[in-house]
């Protein structure tokens, strides 16, 4: 199926990994982003925030009529453009309270653009949901150490990984399932141990010069 252009960051970060995220204890018992891994997912997308992406122009008022709640406006801008994001709250007179509006306006602007969708729009609140998106996290979990060890560790071309996992598992690289990814690290793991040295290049060399596939 055609990527639909418009929706290719919405399908990248509306999808949210149950370690970043906490129930609260008060209210209505909502679900809570940890603000750190929209940081580290933007900078994934766009690089080092304040770069091509961030916060500018950033206003706070008071709001007429009130005691202690104050609106704060800024402008977010990302190398799709820009937009104004506001964030209205109770003041408190504490040392990270201006912290607090900052992260509430960049979290904000975040959700506009598809950022941790599935909590806003909810589906936290299903726990078929939330247990499917763990199994979903553990997975891009095992297969991105399975990339680092591949690519990095062993130093191997797109050619030389579909080898190496067809020795583990009988499937290239690209046509590995999920439940592979363990089984690949694994095997991957037991032939450097059973070489006893020369680390991941001496596995790699060991493999590739192999004529059979291990069971």
């Amino acid at each position: 199926m055609a990527t639909n252009e418009n929706m290719k960051i919405w399908d990248k970060v509306c999808r949210t990994n149950p370690k970043d995220t906490k129930k609260m204890n008060f209210g209505p018992g909502l679900t809570a982003i940890d603000p750190t891994s929209q940081l580290k997912k933007a900078t994934e997308l766009w690089g080092p925030y304040g770069g091509d992406w961030g916060l500018e122009n950033i206003t706070f008022g008071k709001i007429d009529g009130t005691k202690n709640d104050f609106l704060a406006q800024a402008t977010f801008y990302y190398p799709g453009g820009s937009f104004e994001v506001f964030a209205d709250d109770t003041f408190a007179s504490r040392k990270d309270a201006f912290k607090k509006f900052v992260t509430s306006l960049r979290s904000k602007a975040l959700s506009f653009l598809g950022f941790n969708a599935d909590v806003f729009a909810g589906q936290y609140d299903d726990e078929v949901y939330v247990e499917q998106q763990e199994k979903r996290s553990s997975s891009d979990g095992m297969k991105a150490m399975l990339d680092r060890l591949l690519f990095d560790n062993m130093g191997c071309s797109e050619g030389e990984a579909d080898d190496v996992t067809r020795y583990c598992c009988g499937a290239s690289y690209v046509e590995l399932e999920e439940s592979e990814y363990k089984d690949a690290l694994t095997c991957l793991q037991g032939v450097k141990a059973g070489l006893g040295g020369g680390g991941w290049p001496a596995a790699k060399t060991f493999i590739l010069s192999s004529g059979k596939k291990a069971k």
